[in-house]
């Protein structure tokens, strides 16, 4: 663990993804400018996701506000060092992030079942409307 932790921005090992197999330059840079486009989505998204989440009052479940957050950032940040692989084959912080990633992910998972139930309870907006 000392040792992988240590190499972790290490180069040395593995090449770059231009480098295994047989990439054209349309192939590559398919991957790479899709990886570039879905991380500043998932970048996005976080962003709208806390701003609503900052100014809506007696927002119910506001903690899962948050997880989904952190689940769509990680989820980008796959995607960004995905297309930095084709340079930099960082590919033990890309393991980590992946890591991470799922953890999060399972997160999100077992907070929403958790929730669900409750969740459900709630009333609709009209039903609100029609009991002011």
């Amino acid at each position: 663990m000392l040792e992988f932790i240590s190499k972790l921005f290490d180069t040395s090992d593995y090449p770059a993804r231009w480098h295994c197999g047989n990439w054209t330059a349309f192939e590559g840079w398919l991957h790479i400018i899709s990886d570039f486009g879905t991380w500043g989505a998932y970048m996005a998204i976080p962003f709208v996701i806390a701003y609503y989440a900052l100014k809506k009052k007696e927002l119910p479940y506001s903690n899962l506000y948050w997880l989904f957050c952190a689940f769509i950032f990680c989820c980008g940040t796959v995607h960004l060092v995905e297309a930095i692989i084709f340079w930099h084959p960082v590919y033990r912080v890309s393991g980590v992030i992946k890591f991470l990633t799922a953890s999060v992910s399972w997160a999100t998972v077992f907070a929403l079942v958790r929730i669900l139930p409750n969740a459900l309870e709630l009333p609709g907006l009209a039903q609100a409307n029609v009991e002011l």
